[in-house]
């Protein structure tokens, strides 16, 4: 993986791949969890971009708490430093989690977006996000609401 700095944090990332850019953001426990998808078939016309966070596998950590606003942040500052103009995110479990205010602040470069297994809960920001089994969720880039939609009941 190569190296950048990112919000004075050393985050390695890899990229594969030419075309529209695809963010992956992993889940909590497991750094290398989008590393089978880099050299899929199917993707070859994307532009592969998965990373670890700041405290996760090679990236460096930082003293005191880290909010899910800064890991957004850093993943904002990623996305500017490798010239993505406007990527599709996908985000698994806690990577949901930072792709819900990434798409909040950044409107201008988050594209349709894949977020699954989030947890329910708040942002310390007090914005709502979370998804339930079955359920979705849904970010409004023009009004910046995030609202839940309950899945459809068996009849």
């Amino acid at each position: 993986m190569l190296s950048v700095t990112v919000n004075r944090v050393n985050i390695k990332y890899e990229t594969r791949g030419a075309g529209e850019a695809v963010a992956l953001v992993h889940l909590s426990l497991y750094a290398d969890s989008y590393a089978p998808l880099m050299d899929q078939p199917a993707l070859v016309g994307y532009r592969l971009i998965r990373y670890h966070r700041r405290g996760d596998a090679g990236s460096s950590r930082t003293a005191g708490p880290v909010t899910i606003a800064d890991q957004a942040t850093d993943l904002a500052r990623l996305l500017d430093i490798l010239g993505v103009e406007r990527a599709y995110v996908a985000g698994h479990s806690y990577g949901g989690l930072i792709a819900t205010p990434l798409t909040l602040t950044r409107p201008d470069l988050v594209g349709p977006s894949c977020l699954w297994s989030q947890r329910y809960g708040s942002y310390p920001e007090d914005q709502p996000v979370g998804t339930w089994a079955g359920g979705w969720l849904w970010v409004s880039r023009s009004t910046r609401r995030v609202t839940a939609l309950e899945p459809p009941t068996a009849s």
